[in-house]
């Protein structure tokens, strides 16, 4: 539990330290219309598409148990995220990273019932594995380098 707070606590510090704009040469593409494919460093233009509120309504390879509140994610058009991820919230921010989507995450850790924490611990784990994402209409996919991970909608 201490090895987690001082985590948490790092995070927030690395997070409120790292402040800035980002510049206007990072790397990444977003076609013209309402359709856009990112990884890890977002141009300005593939940010707007990603911002806004998103549901999760599958983690591929795994059931959503029914009676258990999905999973939400919010993405500010500062690349600042943050949500629910089943049972605790989360908040962190984009990464500038290439390789990675999501920088590091500050989490609460309450307990809750089994099914939720079994989701929430699947949500978490694609999420640190997130490397790009596809952003189609009303429908938002998280990938990695393996495939979807994650499919939200507005």
């Amino acid at each position: 539990m201490k090895q987690f707070i001082l985590f948490a606590i790092a995070a927030v510090l690395l997070c409120a330290c790292g402040g800035g704009e980002r510049a206007a040469s990072e790397s990444g593409s977003a076609t013209e219309n309402k359709d856009a494919t990112m990884s890890g460093s977002e141009t300005e233009s593939g940010l707007a598409q990603l911002a806004g509120d998103w549901t999760l309504t599958e983690i591929i390879g795994t059931e959503l148990p029914e009676g258990v509140p999905a999973p939400n994610l919010t993405v500010a058009a500062d690349g600042m995220v943050s949500g629910r991820s089943g049972v605790n919230r989360f908040t962190g921010k984009l990464s500038d990273d290439s390789d990675v989507l999501f920088g590091p995450m500050a989490t609460t850790r309450m307990a809750g019932p089994p099914a939720a924490m079994q989701l929430e611990d699947a949500f978490l784990k694609a999420m640190t594995e997130a490397s790009s994402y596809t952003v189609n209409g009303d429908e938002l996919v998280i990938s990695a380098a393996s495939g979807p991970l994650l499919r939200f909608e507005r």
